[in-house]
Formats: C-alpha cells, structure tokens, sequence
C-alpha cells in the first residue's frame, strides 16, 4: 500500500512539473486573460493620448475627468493590471487602484460577454471601505479546530522563481492526521493565496468548482491531492499558501523574476 502511494504520489509531482493543468481547468477570468491584457492596454493608451470623450462615457464624475486620466497614466495598468484584478464572479471583475489605506485612487468595473471583457465603468478617487475591505480582508479560509486538529494541507510549486505575470501550477496535498478513518470531499475545494511578507493579501487563486461532487475514504495519514493554477504577480519577493477543505498550509516564499531575468 504504501509502496503503491509512493509511486502515485511521484507520478503526480512528475505530471505537476510539466503542467497538468489544462485551459479546461481555467476560470473564465483566467482564460480572457490575454484578452484583459489587451483591454488594459487600450485604457493606458487612451489615457496618455489624452481621450477626454471616452473617459467621460465611462466615468459619473465627469468634471473629473482630467484628474482620472493622469491617475491611469501614473498607474502602469498595462503592466500590472493583474495585481489589481478582483474577480467577484464568472461574469464580473473589478480593477482596483489604491492611492493610500484610505482612498481608492481609481476602480475600473468589468464584465465578461461571452468571454470578452469590457469595460463597465470607473469610477474615481472613490472613498469606499467596501472595495479596500474587499482586497485587504485576509482571505484565510473558515476553520474548526476539529478539523484543524484532524487534517494538515501542504503545497508544492514547481518553481520557486517563476516569471511574473506568468501561469504557474501547484499541488495542494490534504493528509488526514487522525487515527480513524475520514471521508473527505473530493475534489478537493482548494485553492492558493499569495501575500505580501506583512500579511496583506496579493490575490487569491482557487480550483475549478466540481462539476460533481463525492467523497474519497482516507486512513490515518493517507492523502489525496489537487492541482491549482495561479499567476504569478509582479517581480517581488511574496509568500504563497495553499488550501483544502478549510485547512491553510504552511506558506512558502515566492520570488517573480521578470521576463527574461535568469
């Protein structure tokens, strides 16, 4: 048996390493990722060519205009937009710039129509805690210590400096560490965080919703495991913690190099 878990546990690493997870594993925020890179790069271009009437169309704070242009030409949106993507559901996102803890220099509302994003509204120099709140809240998953004490999760990445703004696969491990037997749901409802060294959270990566569920019978220290995809942020150094079934793992640094950085 346990000759058999290792070899598994092998071949899954194995398949890891060379990307096991495919486009059909993706979120649809995920897979109109190059296409919301095209959008950002449209909006940081119509802000430097100055496109008053486009801005105007998109914004109520009309008279504000001038301020928001200089605000999207400051903010290097065509770079870094996915640092500063919120996805709230299937169908919409939101971009989130913050000038301070307190002020929200700019948001950019999105929506996907049938896979392609558009932008919605934006919104400018917004004082608002929900949408601070909403990316600052430690996104920590829900625990009982029941189940604390019964399972521990850990995470394997397949490279410890990848290329930011590149997608990246990790392996979420769920091992039941009680001395009876477990039924634990499957797939597993995991995903993984990336954070800032000072806690503040990154964003948040979680796996595909099951199209069925069930459940799988583990022993005393037997696992079972999945596969999440996650994009690596900004050159920088962060830390990255899985997740499965409300069970936080150990983080993990994470150095994102950029493009072509050996």
């Amino acid at each position: 048996m346990r000759l058999l878990l290792a070899i598994t546990t092998a071949l899954v690493l194995a398949a890891l390493a060379v990307g096991i997870t495919g486009c059909d594993a993706l979120d649809p925020w995920q897979r109109a990722d190059k296409k919301v890179a095209v959008l950002a790069s449209d909006v940081a271009l119509r802000a430097e060519h100055e496109d008053v009437n486009y801005f105007k169309g998109l914004t109520p704070s009309r008279e504000r205009v001038p301020e928001l242009i200089e605000l999207i030409a400051a903010s290097g949106i065509a770079t870094n937009y996915a640092e500063h993507l919120n996805v709230e559901s299937d169908t919409d996102a939101t971009l989130v710039y913050d000038q301070d803890e307190n002020v929200t220099a700019f948001t950019i509302q999105l929506s996907l129509q049938d896979g392609d994003p558009r932008v919605d509204q934006i919104i400018v120099g917004e004082r608002t805690k929900a949408v601070t709140g909403q990316r600052r809240a430690a996104p920590k998953p829900d625990m009982s210590t029941e189940t604390t004490a019964n399972a521990s999760v850990a995470l394997a990445i397949s490279s410890g400096r990848p290329n930011a703004g590149t997608w990246q696969s990790a392996l979420i491990r769920y091992t039941n560490t009680s001395n009876r037997v477990e039924w634990v749901s499957q797939p597993l409802e995991s995903g993984v965080i990336i954070i800032y060294a000072t806690g503040e959270p990154v964003s948040k990566w979680a796996s595909e919703p099951a199209a069925q569920a069930g459940a799988v019978r583990l022993a005393p220290l037997d696992s079972t495991y999945r596969a999440v995809q996650f994009r690596a942020p900004g050159p920088g150094n962060y830390l990255l913690y899985g997740y499965a079934n409300g069970v936080p793992s150990p983080t993990i640094p994470l150095h994102a190099v950029a493009r072509g950085s050996e």
